[in-house]
């Protein structure tokens, strides 16, 4: 990953994670902490992990998303978001918190594509944003958008992309 995709993630220059950090990442209970791994099945690599780790309020988890630079801009991430939302419901968690520079605009835009927010609050160089989990399915605003496509005054078009799309999430 790029310097620039790591400070994104953990907000401050990162070179190597510490063991501290790692042990942290890596205890995952399915519960309170998860994590999804996406990997490049014709690799084998690792392309991207969406976690959650759940807060002092039990409804709550912060989420987070990581894509390595090649595979972002191809549909991984909102992907991964989906599927994490989906863990977060079954296990009781009703909205995601995020904390994430202003200037993450690719970011900012997965968080709202969860739906609109429930608040916003200015933390330094960043923004702490609280989003309430969508229903399973594909939410009223994608269903308005297939009604439209339906009607035939629009048509949905698939733009090519720059990478080949993610053949396989596993949980870890």
């Amino acid at each position: 990953m790029s310097e620039e995709s790591l400070y994104k993630r953990f907000m401050t220059p990162i070179a190597r994670l510490t063991e501290s950090q790692l042990r942290y990442l890596l205890e995952v209970d399915h519960r309170d902490h998860e994590a999804l791994l996406a990997v490049d099945e014709e690799s084998g690599e690792a392309v991207g992990v969406a976690r959650f780790i759940r807060l002092a309020r039990p409804e709550v988890a912060e989420a987070a998303i990581i894509v390595v630079d090649p595979w972002q801009g191809s549909g991984l991430g909102k992907a991964m978001m989906r599927m994490l939302a989906q863990a977060a419901r079954e296990v009781g968690v009703t909205s995601f918190e995020a904390n994430v520079l202003y200037d993450n605009a690719p970011m900012l835009a997965l968080i709202d594509s969860l739906g609109p927010r429930a608040s916003v609050k200015r933390d330094g160089s960043s923004l702490v944003i609280e989003v309430p989990l969508p229903d399973p399915g594909i939410g009223d605003h994608d269903t308005g958008v297939l009604k439209e496509v339906d009607s035939g005054e629009f048509e949905l078009v698939t733009p090519p992309r720059a990478s080949t799309p993610p053949s396989r999430m596993e949980g870890s």
